[in-house]
């Protein structure tokens, strides 16, 4: 006995060994250094989701499975960054680009939403048919860029694998195992795409989130990273909205920063782009649509700057630092209108109780023929004070304004959505008749058609009537019968149907609905079907009537025997 003890000490059984298999297959949690500064307010980036057909072929309620992986993110970077991902919408996305080209892709993602109003635009697009462990050929993301795309994580091939080499387990544990590292799959690839778009580099640690390759060890990222991650969040953070951002925060956390992790290549090429960013900013101002063009005409740096700092204060609600930034401005004669403009939408600003007013007029009478922002700068600064009817002029002014000339469509939706919101349909729908067809403003357009329905306007290119036109009929060759009336209620009602012929059954008096047929028969041996009902009697066209087993047969004799 005791050396049956002692050897059972070195003998493992096959399904302790296919536990201890499974105990290795199970992946490393992900987890996010938490800063050591204190933890500021959580703040709420938004994200626009699409989803294409096959990737919605995978399971019902697609965009439950797409919110779960965002909160799969959340869970994540919630606690470590500060940062919190809130879908806008969720659309679907009849995708043309060949799937097994993540690259086109993603180029046909970007051209089909422009990432307007939202900090990123995910897609989510059609697994593959084998599993794969490279990164990129699951999703795909531009250093600096506002789009990624990511494939579903589904693989019959490795849930056949694991039935095939766990097959002693019981089966919810494999299920448990597949769903364990689907879901560890699914937050890898997303975060590494999501920290590309933030310039983060690859790394060469297997354990990296940021390795090219998956690994079931991925699982964090290095302090270098992080410093990168931290530097590209704030700079997106300050341009919240789909605005163009101010990657200067970066090129210098890269410049301080090295890692022998890092890729040369890549380090280079990132410093490459972020050069171009910063040269194509030189001069240049975010307009209030996100377009990323100036308002109009050339600006001065010093002006620029004003501007770019008050628009970025403007996300945070800070009134007073955005004063504090336009004000050495507002001095020179010489100042863009824009700037002036700013003042008329600070609210609860002291220094600008007396002189608010006049830089605001100001703004209005130096504003250039073609350009509405002052305008609509004047028309929010209204609609703050709950004076919808001097909102009204301004925004009108403003339509009037970007009639003259060339307009960023950043400006065009500005003023299409001013005018929704002051109710003016037929307005909007005249702003947005410059602007190029986007998912937008499409979506504009639509709830443009949508409130002139609600106000009875006719579209745009429809009669003004809501009355339905005169129309000849199509199937008789002399047109209708009758004269057709134009007024409401007078044209000739629909003739009716003839009525309906009775059944005999229900002219008998009948039970209507027939639960179940008996057959019955009588003293001349004659067999006739009668129906039974066993729920409340049914009115027919001699009133009410109570049918059962030992209620008589119309038109038959009185003694009759049924057999069931």
């Amino acid at each position: 006995m005791l050396a049956h003890a002692v050897g059972a000490q070195w003998v493992e059984t096959p399904l302790a060994r296919q536990h201890k298999i499974a105990g290795h297959l199970a992946p490393t949690p992900v987890t996010i250094p938490r800063s050591e500064a204190a933890q500021p307010k959580t703040l709420v980036l938004r994200v626009r989701c699409y989803a294409d057909h096959d990737w919605r072929l995978g399971g019902i309620r697609w965009q439950d499975r797409a919110r779960a992986q965002l909160e799969a993110l959340n869970h994540i970077i919630e606690p470590g960054l500060g940062i919190r991902l809130e879908p806008e919408r969720f659309e679907r996305w009849e995708r043309q680009a060949n799937p097994g080209k993540l690259n086109d892709v993603l180029t046909e993602l970007e051209g089909f939403d422009k990432g307007e109003e939202v900090d990123w635009v995910f897609g989510f697009v059609t697994p593959m048919a084998l599993a794969t462990n490279s990164i990129h050929e699951i999703g795909m993301a531009r250093y600096l860029g506002r789009h990624l795309v990511i494939r579903g994580m589904s693989s019959m091939e490795l849930m056949e694998q694991f039935n095939k080499e766990l097959d002693l387990l019981d089966r919810s544990e494999r299920e448990v195992l597949y769903s364990e590292r689907k879901a560890h799959k699914e937050v890898v690839v997303l975060l590494h795409e999501w920290a590309h778009t933030s310039g983060v580099l690859h790394s060469s640690d297997p354990s990296r989130i940021m390795n090219p390759t998956y690994s079931r060890d991925s699982s964090t990222f290095s302090p270098q990273d992080m410093v990168l991650l931290r530097a590209g969040l704030a700079a997106r953070a300050t341009a919240a909205g789909g605005r163009a951002v101010d990657w200067s925060a970066l090129a210098s956390a890269l410049a301080a920063t090295s890692s022998n992790e890092w890729f040369t290549r890549e380090r280079d090429e990132l410093v490459r782009i972020l050069k171009s960013q910063a040269s194509q900013r030189a001069g240049m101002v975010l307009d209030q649509g996100g377009s990323g063009r100036p308002p109009g005409g050339t600006w001065s740096k010093p002006d620029a700057d004003a501007y770019n700092r008050a628009l970025a204060l403007f996300n945070q609600n800070k009134d007073e630092e955005i004063w504090n930034a336009i004000a050495p401005r507002t001095s020179d004669p010489k100042v863009r209108a824009e700037i002036l403009s700013l003042t008329c939408r600070l609210v609860g600003v002291p220094a600008l109780a007396s002189e608010g007013p006049r830089l605001c007029q100001r703004a209005l009478a130096e504003a250039p023929p073609d350009n509405p922002v002052p305008f609509l700068d004047a028309a929010e600064g209204a609609l703050l004070h709950k004076d919808r009817a001097l909102a009204l002029t301004h925004a009108r002014a403003a339509l009037v304004h970007a009639a003259q000339g060339n307009q960023p469509e950043g400006n065009l939706t500005w003023l299409a959505k001013l005018l929704l919101r002051l109710d003016s349909p037929a307005w909007a729908q005249e702003a947005l008749t410059k602007a190029r067809a986007s998912t937008e403003v499409d979506r504009l357009r639509a709830e443009v058609s949508r409130s002139r329905r609600i106000w009875g306007l006719a579209d745009v290119g429809q009669p003004s009537s809501l009355l339905p036109s005169p129309r000849t009929s199509t199937w008789l060759p002399g047109g209708p019968p009758w004269p057709i009336s134009t007024k409401v209620g007078l044209s000739r009602p629909r003739p009716r149907s003839p009525p309906r012929r009775k059944s005999a059954a229900r002219s008998r008096g009948c039970i209507r609905y027939r639960v179940s047929w008996h057959s019955c028969s009588d003293s001349s041996d004659r067999q006739v079907r009668r129906a039974t009902l066993r729920s409340r009697p049914v009115p027919n066209s001699r009133g009410p009537t109570i049918c059962s087993r030992t209620s008589s047969c119309p038109r038959a004799p009185a003694r009759q025997h049924c057999n069931p």
